[in-house]
């Protein structure tokens, strides 16, 4: 709010607030309820409105991202493994993330909603994440091996330099993303601290598997 440079801004901010003040007065009467049902890697639940998949495919942005998939709708809801953002790669698993994506499509869907920004309505931009996942970890796996510190990866691994990021446009899509469903008050932008941060994160993450 301190940041704030005009009405709109502020009138924005304040809707946020708003938001989490209200999230907050409703956690306060909430009750965990645990799971009744578990899983190794594959539960359908059947319902005459259509089947649902529930299913593991692989380590991801978590070690145990679960993907939804309807046949009857063709439709694949992903979670956080599939974003319209650059990923949140603290908690992930790089070198096995993008197997996981070939898992998953497999399914047989037209649409993936993902776990953040917009449906996506084909696979491409599934595809261009995967690519660029692949990207990230094998520059940074590249520099770490020689013996190259953190520092200067994140100076030398510049958007531009990454093919992915300029395929099909994609370096734009997820900025225009990031832009219309995030708040950012940073000193860069939105996707070039996002891109440092995958890089640090999957400095730190490299060996886990």
């Amino acid at each position: 709010m301190a940041k704030a440079t005009s009405a709109a801004d502020r009138e924005h901010y304040r809707d946020l607030i708003r938001q989490l003040e209200a999230y907050q007065t409703e956690m306060k009467s909430f009750t965990l309820e645990l799971p009744t049902i578990t899983f190794a890697k594959s539960h359908v639940i059947k319902d005459s409105a259509g089947d649902l998949y529930i299913e593991f495919h692989g380590r991801a942005h978590t070690a145990g991202d679960i993907m939804v998939f309807s046949p009857q709708k063709r439709v694949m809801a992903s979670g956080d493994a599939i974003s319209g953002f650059l990923p949140s790669m603290a908690d992930g698993y790089p070198k096995p993330w993008p197997a996981t994506i070939n898992s998953v499509g497999q399914w047989a869907f037209d649409q993936v909603i993902a776990g953040h920004g917009p449906v996506q309505h084909d696979r491409s931009r599934m595809m261009h994440l995967r690519d660029y996942i692949e990207e990230v970890t094998g520059r940074v796996e590249e520099g770490k091996k020689a013996g190259r510190p953190l520092t200067e990866l994140q100076k030398t691994l510049t958007m531009a330099s990454f093919k992915s990021l300029q395929a099909n446009g994609y370096a734009n899509y997820v900025a225009a993303n990031m832009e219309k469903f995030t708040v950012y008050l940073g000193q860069k932008t939105a996707l070039e601290e996002r891109l440092a941060a995958n890089i640090k994160d999957v400095y730190n993450n490299l060996d886990r598997a």
